[in-house]
């Protein structure tokens, strides 16, 4: 685990108060100690050793291959990872690591007053170092929980299509993440606007118990909702981009990046800090939940556009690749700008949605909270005497394990299908980009040649040619400076 991570996690836990009333009682060999929401913990009793065996330790093995790193986490994380994580893994480097032209606008401090509002200016990061400045609190780690259950739920029913799963303001996707206080949007660069880079983000949710779900769409999609943070002000804000195979899909290892860059020496909070330790990792899900249906973290008076400055809905973007802007920067490029997207996605309005339709499934073995949140043992105390019997263990034991082969079978079910139709997809969403980009080609072709007919017709007349030019970059959308080094006079 990052150690800046280490020392924010200690800090808290030491500086909160407990959860109850009562003082907290320094924890002796064998108790157990309560630490309030902010101190990761909401009501709920851990080792005293926690700490020290989770986030106390530096990670002794660092991989200089993503795949290397995604291998290991798959066969050593006792449940918290599936095969999947292995899918593109072997693409982290080429298309994330050694990419420096896929960018976000961040917010930074730029008048040096301490807060970052509106008044601050937007500086430029790469794509990965966006990925691990924004895993940096366990409210992240909920986050990334919640959006693998929900893409494992709908996913296999659309070969995890984003726009399929999110592609409508109103999809079961997007509510079932709403429910939850998480909003989805679409950030980047907006010189070279893309639309694959997204953020989840939890907004305060206080006062919306009895709320509709279009009440509360609107509640966690408005302009003013405010992201949570936790006890050290780390925002409750994750980064997940479509960009290892730039094809429209929730690829495995773009879906646990943090965990893999983790791996890879990048200071980042993610779920392969309970390797070895995987029911802390359930454990401490649970208490963040805890914390948050009890208004335990407070709003950081950010907004979505507070942080990263103008942004589109993630319903919007992944709608908008298709058609309007499909660019992958580093991998291909139309090279539109935030503006140049959003004008095309405002004309088109609710004729853009056409996704939204992926149908509710199963989640599939996706972390080990899913596996054993049926499985309590207690249950199998079938005479309520207190006492579960060699012959009651047994049978939990029977269960259990042939639930793991059910869920090992339905994996590789689902498995074999990505495998058939992941290389289709692959070649589709590049036929396509190559579509878009020989499109915008000839539009410009088009631009130039009517340009240049209308230039000379200015010159023979006498007329005011940068009115005819900017009329001509007006009606095909392109820069009027672009066209004019085109235009011989």
């Amino acid at each position: 685990m990052a150690l800046a991570a280490v020392e924010l996690l200690k800090a808290a836990q030491k500086n909160s108060a407990p959860a109850s009333s009562a003082a907290a009682t320094p924890a002796s060999s064998g108790s157990s100690t309560s630490y309030s929401a902010t101190a990761i913990t909401f009501n709920q009793t851990y080792s005293s050793s926690l700490y020290d065996e989770i986030y106390g330790k530096e990670e002794e093995n660092k991989y200089t291959s993503a795949y290397d790193a995604a291998f290991d986490l798959q066969k050593n994380g006792n449940g918290l990872f599936d095969r999947r994580i292995l899918d593109n893994a072997a693409l982290v480097e080429k298309n994330l690591v050694n990419n420096e032209e896929w960018r976000v606008d961040q917010r930074q401090d730029s008048n040096g007053d301490g807060v970052i509002d509106e008044t601050d200016e937007l500086a430029s990061a790469s794509l990965l170092d966006a990925i691990v400045d924004s895993f940096d609190s366990e409210l992240d780690l909920y986050i990334e929980s919640q959006l693998q259950e929900v893409i494992e739920t709908y996913g296999p029913s659309c070969n995890y299509n984003l726009r399929a799963i999110f592609g409508s303001p109103n999809s079961p996707a997007t509510i079932e993440l709403a429910k939850l206080g998480i909003r989805a949007d679409a950030v980047g660069d907006h010189d070279h606007w893309q639309n694959r880079t997204y953020t989840f983000s939890l907004v305060n949710m206080e006062g919306t118990e009895d709320m509709t779900d279009e009440e509360i769409l609107a509640h966690v999609y408005s302009d003013d909702a405010e992201i949570l943070q936790d006890a050290q002000g780390n925002k409750g804000s994750i980064i997940f981009a479509d960009c290892l195979t730039a094809d429209g899909t929730a690829q495995g290892a773009e879906m646990n990046l943090s965990s893999i860059l983790d791996q890879m020496g990048y200071e980042c909070v993610s779920k392969a800090d309970f390797m070895g330790n995987e029911d802390a990792y359930a454990e401490l899900l649970v208490n963040v939940k805890a914390g948050l249906d009890n208004n335990q973290y407070a709003s950081s008076n950010s907004t979505i556009n507070t942080m990263y400055g103008e942004t589109l809905t993630m319903a919007q973007a992944v709608c908008a690749v298709y058609g309007i802007n499909a660019d992958a920067p580093g991998q291909w490029s139309c090279n539109r700008t935030f503006e140049q997207t959003k004008q095309m996605v405002d004309k088109l309005g609710d004729s853009l949605y056409k996704g939204g339709s992926a149908t509710k499934g199963e989640a599939i073995n996706y972390g080990i909270e899913n596996f054993k949140k049926d499985f309590n043992i207690d249950n199998y105390d079938t005479n309520n005497d207190g006492i579960i019997s060699e012959q009651e263990a047994a049978e939990f034991e029977k269960d259990l394990e042939k639930a793991a082969d059910e869920i090992k079978e339905k994996t590789e079910k689902v498995k074999q299908e990505e495998e058939q139709n992941q290389q289709q997809q692959i070649k589709e969403a590049k036929s396509e980009a190559k579509a878009n980009i020989q499109a915008q080609q000839d539009l410009f072709k088009d631009a130039v040649s009517e340009a240049q007919n209308a230039v000379d017709e200015a010159l023979k007349n006498g007329e005011d040619i940068d009115v005819i030019i900017e009329k001509i970059s007006k009606k095909y959308d392109i820069d009027k400076d672009e066209l004019l080094k085109e235009i011989d006079m």
